[in-house]
């Protein structure tokens, strides 16, 4: 159960959060969130800033993707774009940073929708939520993290309008498989890795909450002030969070016949809360989208993509998020089949 979530009303609402923690955040990391649009141009998430003066730095978490840099222009800047335009229903969008490999990621429902990889860049190198200082003062330190807001920029030119639940940072890249297998599942706050967890679960949901103006952390620590909420009704104030039913409509795969086969030919999807349209769901095998060919209530016929040999999990996204996945096996040639392909006569 997500309990409750926050609801920004886009006018004055934001957090003004302890962000100590998040100097040590330089290496590889994963900022995820649910969030729920309530307007056309609301689409700022968090803003920090680190460091002080002419070296600071920033980093910026929005629907839009996830940018950061100096503010002196260090070439070290870089960005990691969200292709997807979200619509006004929750979504979980994360973005992922492995500095090693010098690969970023975003991901809308748990499927990438945007991409950064300079790996063979000999020049630029990613850095994490805080970056090094900097690139003309002549210190080579880490910047530290003074100044975090939720719901609004540093700057005060974009507020959240919608809902917010489930803020979470971690001091290392999640992959794909994590952030779909845990994105249904709230944070228990003592998890390896996580060092800042928001659930956002607190104050009487629409109720009257006049003392609910400090922001506690999964573990119970003070860590912010909520500024400019009017803590009363369905608006600017704590609200019972609703992604639970988002996880009951999902698509469901239950069987796949055959469950393996080669690249190219067609195989049968059966499920539940299949949609009546190949527009509303995409089909997953891996990270390879499947072609549909044929969709009903309760089954979908798709074509192998051309994807890696041996174990795939085959998901169903929809504008709501992906299934629970389910086996199947790629394999590279007819002769691997666990039975033989007769012409009919």
């Amino acid at each position: 159960d997500f309990g409750n979530a926050l609801h920004f009303d886009g006018v004055n609402d934001l957090i003004d959060v302890f962000p100590d923690p998040l100097s040590e955040v330089h290496e590889g990391f994963t900022a995820e969130m649910w969030v729920k649009r309530g307007g056309t141009s609301d689409d700022i998430v968090f803003e920090l800033i680190q460091g002080f003066g002419q070296i600071s730095g920033w980093a910026r978490f929005a629907l839009d993707g996830f940018s950061t840099g100096e503010n002196n222009q260090n070439p070290l800047s870089y960005s990691v774009p969200n292709g997807q335009v979200l619509d006004f229903n929750w979504h979980h969008i994360a973005v992922s940073v492995d500095v090693g490999r010098g690969i970023g990621k975003f991901y809308v429902d748990g499927v990438v929708t945007g991409s950064i990889d300079i790996s063979s860049n000999t020049t630029q190198k990613l850095f994490g939520i805080v970056g090094k200082c900097c690139a003309n003062s002549g210190f080579s330190g880490h910047q530290l993290a003074n100044l975090l807001l939720i719901g609004r920029t540093v700057d005060g030119s974009d507020f959240f309008q919608g809902q917010l639940d489930e803020l979470r940072i971690w001091n290392y890249p999640r992959s794909q498989s994590e952030i779909q297998k845990y994105r249904f599942n709230p944070a228990v706050g003592n998890e390896d890795g996580l060092v800042y967890y928001f659930s956002f679960n607190q104050g009487t949901a629409g109720g009257s909450n006049p003392q609910e103006t400090i922001r506690f952390d999964g573990g119970g620590i003070s860590r912010g002030e909520l500024l400019g909420f009017e803590l009363s009704g369905s608006t600017s104030n704590w609200i019972k969070s609703d992604i639970n039913q988002i996880n009951q409509n999902l698509p469901r795969v239950t069987r796949i016949v055959p469950s393996s086969s080669i690249p190219g030919k067609e195989v049968t999807l059966y499920g539940v809360n299949v949609p009546s349209s190949s527009n509303y769901v995409k089909v997953f095998f891996n990270d390879k989208e499947a072609t549909i060919t044929e969709i009903t209530s309760k089954l979908m016929k798709v074509v192998v993509p051309d994807g890696d040999p041996g174990l795939n999990k085959v998901r169903l996204i929809n504008s709501f998020g992906g299934s629970k996945a389910i086996d199947f096996t790629i394999i590279s040639t007819l002769s691997q089949l666990p039975f033989t392909w007769k012409k009919q006569t």
